[in-house]
């Protein structure tokens, strides 16, 4: 089966998922280009693997981005960090809007 997989944006601007009901769960983080908030977190209904993140408005900044969690893209292990050895670093969003388009 599919892992199930919980996304919560986080002040920062990540987007974390975490995989829920496996005995080994695997924690990635979804990181924009700017570090601003993250006020909304969205799956696809009809793509579910894309997940989109509206983050604060800042100028001409791109506020949305999506990523495809099936994607590899840019992805980094994060090592060294004690209290969090698991995490995988994605951050390369699949698109980025802002308002005007």
């Amino acid at each position: 089966t599919d892992p199930v997989l919980m996304a919560a944006g986080l002040p920062s601007g990540h987007v974390r998922l975490v995989s829920l009901g496996q005995q080994n769960s695997v924690t990635v983080d979804l990181v924009p280009r700017s570090r601003r908030p993250c006020n909304d977190v969205s799956w696809n209904p009809v793509f579910k693997s894309r997940l989109a993140a509206g983050l604060d408005r800042l100028h001409s900044e791109c506020c949305v981005s999506v990523w495809d969690v099936n994607e590899q893209g840019s992805a980094t292990r994060a090592r060294g960090r004690l209290e969090e050895p698991h995490v995988t670093v994605v951050s390369t969003p699949i698109v980025e809007l802002s308002k005007s388009e």
